[in-house]
């Protein structure tokens, strides 16, 4: 958390790939929902600190301010590897 706390962001914070691989900063979720003062979702690969992946659903949510703006987002981020090992059984 002191990572990310009262720190501007950058999309690499959080490693995450789309589909077509590394999320540029104008595609970056997290700069999306701060730019357009709307929630987004969606389907990511994390990438953890040993090089491994995993699939998430991660949903982000900007939270008003008292001032005119927003004072951040809330990140929602739930595992779906579980989900994806299913999919790929029923296929």
């Amino acid at each position: 958390a002191s990572a990310v706390l009262m720190h501007s962001w950058v999309a690499e914070l959080l490693s995450l790939h789309d589909e077509d691989g590394c999320i540029s900063e104008a595609a970056c979720p997290v700069r999306r929902s701060l730019h357009n003062a709307s929630p987004v979702e969606g389907l990511y690969t994390l990438r953890r600190i040993d090089g491994t992946t995993t699939p998430v659903h991660l949903h982000v949510a900007p939270v008003a301010s008292d001032q005119p703006g927003l004072s951040g987002v809330v990140l929602i981020i739930r595992d779906a590897s579980r989900e994806q090992k299913l999919e790929a059984r029923v296929e």
